[in-house]
């Protein structure tokens, strides 16, 4: 009797280091794709910021080229720079004055979209492990 309880205790005892492990590792494992996730949206964030910032970078470019022609077309460089700002500059009143629900609401669609891509992907992604 005495023997059995003890086996039962040791059986018990390793059983509670057994899930001790499992939650250790399961914690682990949270911690890396929480990491892994993380990389990925700041890696994707760097991306299109960077891209962002040379497509700007061109179209400054572009547009100080098209002035200087323009000015030199009109005899006034001057002139050329101000025809070309004022596109930009009605363009930025429209802007200015018109709801932002728009924007909103395509910024939302990407955001929603990503994030269920994601989730739809995990869960095949499970899926395809457990068959």
């Amino acid at each position: 009797m005495h023997r059995t309880t003890d086996q039962l205790l040791q059986r018990i005892h390793e059983l509670r280091e057994d899930l001790l492990d499992y939650l250790d590792s399961r914690l682990q494992l949270f911690g890396l794709k929480l990491i892994e996730s993380g990389s990925r949206s700041v890696s994707q964030w760097v991306q299109k910021v960077t891209s962002a910032i040379f497509m700007i970078l061109a179209f400054v470019f572009l547009m100080t080229g098209l002035s200087l022609v323009l000015g030199e077309w009109l005899g006034s460089q001057g002139l050329g720079f101000l025809l070309m700002t004022l596109p930009f500059l009605f363009i930025s009143l429209y802007f200015r004055h018109r709801p932002s629900k728009i924007i909103q609401k395509r910024v939302e669609e990407e955001m929603y979209k990503s994030f269920f891509s994601a989730v739809d992907a995990k869960k095949k992604k499970s899926s395809d492990h457990a068959k």
